[in-house]
């Protein structure tokens, strides 16, 4: 599972975009019906980072670890329901084989 998905398949999943700023208190949600239509729906979420951090005050910073940078904090929840089936009666058991595999 790539982690840079595209802006069509998280607008499949939710509406709006939740965006962090790594270093300052910025943040904010972004249409994901305008994004789409700006940029494309097979535009990866990394595409759009450089305009959604243009205006950002450590963007450009000198020392690479004070450099503001784009988090997608609610990403991983919206793409995690595919396991979301399992639960514990079947979940193999850590130091056990699959019966399954067995030759």
């Amino acid at each position: 599972m790539s982690s840079l998905r595209t802006l069509g398949e998280i607008s499949a999943r939710t509406l709006m975009l939740q965006v962090v700023c790594s270093r300052c208190e910025r943040r904010g949600r972004y249409r994901l019906d305008n994004l789409t239509a700006c940029y494309g729906a097979d535009a990866s979420v990394r595409v759009i980072v450089p305009e959604l951090t243009a205006d950002y005050p450590q963007r450009e910073s000198a020392a690479l670890m004070e450099r503001c940078d784009v988090l997608f904090p609610e990403l991983p929840t919206l793409f995690r329901a595919r396991c979301a089936h399992r639960t514990a009666d079947t979940l193999p058991v850590a130091g056990t084989r699959n019966r399954s595999t067995r030759g």
